[in-house]
């Protein structure tokens, strides 16, 4: 079971989401889901690697968020409009292989400094220009879609989602595919 195979059994043609005013049909968001999907496996994730995504809530954070899970990442949304010292914390914490960064967080994470995090590659929406550089999300949708989700155990984790921290340091509280 993957966590993302829940959008599997909605009709093609019925819509999704609604982002910048323009509906993604369930069918449409399949196909670019297994396309980030495989866009991710070929960049290099393995089942279980953290994929982080500082982005707000649009098609790329949702995009993302399925791809992720498709290719077995674990999911690790942050805020974007983080200060920097909270992202450092947070990715040095989580370790993510991947880190998907949209403009609302684009000069925090400017100033992150990756290798400490275990950043191997950083994606950003078109548009979005990072000081030391970065690879365009949009080219994830041009990979060949391969068959299916990655298969993981109910018991695997599928999202680290940090807590408020209303008792203490916030912590990445899991949810798993079950």
């Amino acid at each position: 079971m993957n966590l993302v195979s829940l959008i599997d059994s909605h009709p093609a043609e019925a819509g999704a989401i609604m982002s910048s005013g323009e509906t993604t049909t369930y069918g449409a968001l399949r196909q670019q889901a297994a396309a980030i999907s495989a866009g991710l496996v070929a960049a290099g994730v393995k089942p279980g690697d953290r994929v982080a995504l500082l982005l707000a809530s649009n098609w790329y954070f949702v995009a993302g968020h399925l791809g992720a899970l498709g290719a077995g990442a674990v999911v690790v949304p942050l805020n974007p409009q983080s200060p920097t010292a909270e992202l450092q914390r947070q990715l040095d914490v989580v370790q993510p292989t991947v880190v998907v960064v949209g403009p609302s967080a684009a000069k925090a994470f400017d100033e992150v400094d990756r290798s400490a995090a275990g950043i191997e590659v950083v994606l950003t929406p078109e548009g979005v220009a990072l000081a030391d550089g970065s690879r365009p999300f949009e080219d994830l949708l041009v990979t060949p879609a391969r068959p299916g989700w990655i298969d993981r155990a109910d018991t695997d984790v599928a999202v680290l989602m940090f807590t408020s921290g209303t008792a203490g340091s916030p912590r990445a509280a899991m949810l798993t595919h079950g």
